[in-house]
C-alpha cells in the first residue's frame, strides 16, 4: 500500500504510511539559522499588517504548528513535507477541513514570508488536503442519520439495571442534544454541566473564535430527556467530578478512567443496535441525525449552523443533503399519488 493510498476503518481513519515519518527527520532544532533569523526580524511585522482577526488567526496557527513540532522534535521551519502532511492528518482528526486549509496556508505563508520554499506545491501536501477532504465527505455521507424518532425508542429498549446501558444511552442523547462530536464527549467533565437551569441544561465545551477574532467559551444545549439519563449516569457511577463518561467493568461498575472517541462511536453503534440489529450507527450519527431534523423540522439557518457551530453554509448543508433529496418536492409529489 503507497502512502498516499487511504483507508478508512469504521470509525477509525487510518492512513497507512501517512502517519510514519523515519527517525532521520528528527531534529534537534526548531528552525534552521535562516528561518530564526526571519522569525524575529520579518514575521513580526507581517504580522503588524493584517487586520486584527487574521492576526489572532494567524498566530494561533502558527502557535499550534510550531508547538506540534516542538512536541515531536521535528524542525518546524523549514518543514518536510512528509512531516507536514502528518501534521495535517493528525489534526483532520478533531478538526474540519476548512481549519487545515487555513492552518496550511498560515505555515506556507510563514515559509515565504521568511524567504524559504513554500511546501504547497509538494505532491504530498497536494495529496493530503485532497484526502483529508474525502475522509470528510465519506464520513458524512457514510454516517446513517441517528434522527428523533429512533432516539424515542431507546428508554424502552434498554436495561436499566445495567449501568453500560445506562451510560450509553446518556452519551447518544447528550450527542444528538449537543451536536458534537465524538472526541468532543470524549473530553466532558462534570464540571462542564450546567443542571440548575430546571428540566434542560447546558454544557461548556469549549472555546471557539468570534466574529472578533476573539476566544470565547461556547455551551451548548442539553434536552430535558439528555438531562435525565445524565443525572442517573452520574448517580449510578457515583462520579463527583472529572471526566464524565468512563469506563464500565464486567462487574457493572463504573471505573475512573474515560473512555476515547472510538468508545463514544460505539456506545452509539451499541444503542442503534438494540433498536435494530441491522442499523449500524457511527459517532457522527447523532450530529448527522440531528442536522436533518433541524432543516425538517424548518429550523432557520443560521440558528441551526449555531447549534452545530458551523461556520460555512456549504458544509451544514452537506449534512442534510440526503434529507432534501428524500423530503423533497418529487418525493412528496410521489408519496401523495401513490399513497
Amino acid at each position: 500500500m503507497n502512502n498516499s493510498e487511504l483507508v478508512t476503518n469504521g470509525e477509525s481513519r487510518v492512513h497507512y504510511g501517512d502517519l510514519v515519518v523515519s527517525e532521520d527527520m528528527r531534529s534537534d532544532f526548531l528552525y534552521s539559522d535562516e528561518a530564526k533569523e526571519g522569525m524575529e526580524k520579518k514575521i513580526p511585522y507581517y504580522i503588524e499588517s493584517l487586520s486584527e482577526n487574521s492576526q489572532t488567526a494567524f498566530k494561533s496557527d502558527m502557535s499550534i504548528f510550531i508547538q506540534w513540532c516542538k512536541k515531536n522534535s521535528y524542525c518546524a521551519l523549514p518543514v518536510n513535507p512528509i512531516v507536514l502532511r502528518r501534521f495535517m492528518y493528525e489534526e483532520s482528526n478533531e478538526k474540519a477541513p476548512t481549519t487545515i486549509e487555513r492552518r496550511l496556508s498560515t505555515i506556507c505563508k510563514l515559509h515565504q514570508v521568511i524567504g524559504i520554499k513554500s511546501p504547497r506545491s509538494e505532491p504530498e501536501i497536494s495529496s493530503a488536503m485532497k484526502n483529508i477532504w474525502e475522509i470528510s465527505e465519506h464520513e458524512i455521507r457514510q454516517a446513517q442519520p441517528f434522527r428523533m424518532e429512533k432516539l424515542n425508542l431507546l428508554p424502552s429498549v434498554i436495561d436499566r439495571r445495567k449501568i453500560r446501558d445506562v451510560r450509553d444511552i446518556a452519551i447518544t442523547l447528550l450527542a444528538y442534544s449537543t451536536l458534537l462530536r465524538r472526541s468532543e464527549m470524549a473530553r466532558i467533565k462534570i464540571e462542564d454541566l450546567d443542571m440548575e437551569s430546571g428540566m434542560d441544561g447546558t454544557v461548556k465545551v469549549g472555546k471557539i473564535k468570534s466574529a472578533k477574532g476573539t476566544r470565547e467559551v461556547h455551551y451548548a444545549y442539553i434536552s430535558p430527556v439528555a438531562m435525565i439519563w445524565i443525572k442517573e449516569w452520574i448517580r449510578i457511577s457515583g462520579a463527583e467530578n472529572g471526566i464524565l463518561f468512563r469506563t464500565v467493568n464486567k462487574w457493572n461498575s463504573a471505573g475512573r478512567n474515560g473512555i476515547s472517541g472510538c468508545a463514544i462511536a460505539e456506545s452509539i453503534n451499541r444503542m442503534g443496535r438494540l433498536i435494530n440489529v441491522e442499523l449500524n450507527f457511527t459517532g457522527h450519527s447523532t450530529r448527522v441525525g440531528a442536522a436533518q431534523d433541524l432543516v425538517a423540522n424548518g429550523i432557520e439557518t443560521t440558528k441551526a449552523m449555531q447549534a452545530g457551530r458551523w461556520k460555512d453554509t456549504k458544509t451544514f448543508l452537506r449534512y442534510s443533503a440526503r434529507l432534501n433529496a428524500s423530503e423533497g418536492g418529487m418525493s412528496e409529489m410521489f408519496k401523495k399519488n401513490n399513497g
